[in-house]
């Protein structure tokens, strides 16, 4: 390993992509946090305290990605369970402040067809 780079797990990259999802529309909402936190202990096995979810959310805000963009990067780190598992994770932080606009849904599509799932799935 070289000194001075970072090395990152798949859950990791997991939990960046669902965090893309959450900071999206520019904003940080604790509902979409919840479900994120949820999703990356059953998904991943990562649990983690809601001040270090939100402080690496404030990370990723930070550092704007284009979440299809980064899933197409991921996407041969994943078997296929574990994609569309990722991708049914999306859609739960894509409704947990209740709604997914039309905008969300076309991200989602662009979500799956990156993942190399079909789109009709998101």
């Amino acid at each position: 390993m070289m000194s001075g780079a970072a090395v990152y797990t798949i859950e990791d990259r997991i939990v960046r992509a669902l965090l893309l999802v959450v900071v999206a529309d520019g904003r940080i909402d604790a509902a979409e946090l919840a479900v994120v936190e949820r999703i990356a202990r059953t998904l991943c096995g990562v649990t983690m305290a809601p001040d270090d979810l939100r402080a690496l959310a404030r990370t990723v805000q930070d550092e704007p990605e284009d979440v299809a963009a980064y899933l197409a990067q991921i996407r041969r780190m994943l078997g296929e369970d574990e994609r569309r598992a990722l991708l049914a994770g999306l859609r739960a932080v894509a409704r947990a402040d209740g709604a997914v606009a039309e905008r969300e849904r076309l991200e989602l599509a662009a979500a799956a067809a990156a993942l190399g799932l079909d789109p009709s799935d998101a």
